[in-house]
């Protein structure tokens, strides 16, 4: 690094003076908003107050048993699964896939998300081979574990 010397000037010329570095616009920002001031007074404000909101309002979501079964469309995949599921050999999961176009993890997730939690049916599954077959026994619920 080497370091330049100024040119000869007059004694009588005036320098111009240096202009300053310009501050980035984040820092030129955060200087001028009113959260630069006090981040963490309005950090633990913001904090107490969801706080304050969590602890006293109930919660909207009823019990289960509560709530009113919903129609199902005729034409939906759900009544779709379910009716290969209701099938006397039952489905596979890879029948399920083809039909409604999901993946494997999503079918395995409707099945214990939907049919035996939300709608609480006996879902069995049988090994034939290598294959593995889905159905809904009875129309007795599922054993909640």
């Amino acid at each position: 690094m080497s370091i330049q010397k100024p040119k000869d000037t007059k004694a009588d010329e005036k320098r111009k003076p240096t202009v300053a570095a310009r501050r980035s616009s984040k820092v030129a920002k955060a200087a001028h908003s009113p959260k630069a001031k006090h981040p963490r007074a309005s950090n633990a404000a913001a904090l107490r107050s969801r706080e304050a909101i969590a602890h006293s309002t109930p919660s909207k979501r009823s019990s289960p048993q509560a709530a009113v079964p919903q129609p199902i469309r005729e034409s939906s995949k759900l009544t779709m699964v379910l009716a290969m599921l209701r099938a006397p050999g039952g489905t596979t999961i890879a029948d399920i896939m083809k039909a409604t176009g999901w993946q494997q993890h999503s079918v395995r997730g409707f099945f214990a998300g939907v049919v035996r939690k939300r709608l609480s049916l006996n879902l069995v599954s049988d090994k034939s081979g290598s294959e593995r077959s889905y159905r809904i026994a009875d129309h007795r619920p599922s054993q909640k574990v």
